[in-house]
């Protein structure tokens, strides 16, 4: 199989990256074909954890679907800064700690 560069990558909701190739179905050019990487930025599931929280309970108190708060915990997508902050009230914790950190 050749191997055909696309002419972007593509970033998508600032956690997956589209790295295009041949028979791609998300790009919907029949030549293509997709690799996804994924990047996690934020560390909701890991918080929940430590605080003894289920993403149920996270869901209820936000008035989210189970079904949204547990695509937050697996980082195909990522809350607003509004919802961070409502949900490091909710844990009890600082906003920052919800994030992946940059530096070392």
């Amino acid at each position: 199989m050749q191997i055909k560069a696309h002419e972007n990558i593509i970033f998508c909701c600032l956690t997956i990256i589209f790295v295009c190739l041949e028979f791609c179905d998300i790009c919907r050019r029949s030549q293509y074909i997709c690799i996804v990487a994924k990047v996690n930025l934020n560390r909701i599931k890991s918080v929940l954890a430590e605080k003894n929280k289920s993403s149920k309970d996270l869901a209820s108190h936000l008035g989210k679907t189970e079904s949204t708060v547990s695509r937050w915990c697996t980082n195909e997508v990522q809350p607003s800064i509004e919802t961070l902050y409502e949900i490091s009230k909710f844990l009890e914790v600082d906003i920052r700690e919800l994030l992946v950190a940059t530096g070392k």
